[in-house]
């Protein structure tokens, strides 16, 4: 993968919208054989576009992640699960055409202000600080992906308390990175490291996926 594109899409040609509204009620927002990603009611979306398609979004609110990195091997299951709250932002890019907008509403100013927002026009201002810091950073994020020709999708979370986390998925594919923890699930084989500068991971098409 080039340094110019990112999962698959010309960095130059996503385009952050302005400011969709809230979320009306908790939804699933990606989800995977082995993770699935939730927003809460009123958190705020604002639409990724990929030459006019919807494919993501930045949010800002509040929302869970579940990680299910459990491998069923031979000798028993390896692994472990991660479930944890996230308050700050998530921002999520879907393969092309596999992406569903929650539901949204017109978010008052009053209600911006529970995100230390004062304005729709600051909330889209932090949306773009969110949105340019993912591509920023992401090539020491994810160097290569592993998923090619399979649905799946991408997506960093910024905890106010706890940090960056971030999530690859695709069927019964995973990467995820929160703190120390580094796990690349693929199938019934497992990855997993606390405390290591570096991950490398091989596969028949040569180097999957690094994590520095």
């Amino acid at each position: 993968m080039s340094s110019s594109s990112t999962w698959g899409y010309r960095n130059q040609e996503l385009v952050l919208g302005a400011l969709a509204g809230k979320v009306t009620h908790p939804t699933d927002i990606a989800r995977s054989e082995k993770a699935l990603l939730n927003v809460s009611e009123g958190t705020l979306y604002f639409p990724i576009f990929y030459r006019n398609k919807e494919v993501g979004g930045v949010f800002i609110g509040f929302g869970q992640a579940i990680i299910d990195a459990i491998a069923e091997t031979r000798r028993g299951a390896v692994g472990q699960s991660h479930i944890f709250d996230w308050n700050g932002s998530l921002l999520l890019l879907t393969q092309d055409g596999e992406w569903m907008p929650p539901s949204t509403s017109q978010a008052k100013d009053k209600e911006l202000r529970r995100f230390h927002i004062e304005s729709a026009d600051d909330a889209y201002q932090r949306a773009q600080e969110i949105f340019g810091r993912f591509f920023a950073n992401n090539r020491g994020w994810f160097t290569d992906t592993f998923i090619q020709r399979q649905r799946g999708w991408v997506a960093t979370i910024l905890d106010t308390q706890h940090g960056k986390c971030g999530i690859i998925a695709s069927e019964d594919r995973l990467v995820f990175k929160k703190g120390e923890v580094k796990i690349v699930l693929s199938g019934n084989k497992l990855v997993q490291s606390e405390g290591r500068k570096k991950v490398f991971v091989a596969g028949r098409a040569g180097k999957i996926v690094r994590f520095g």
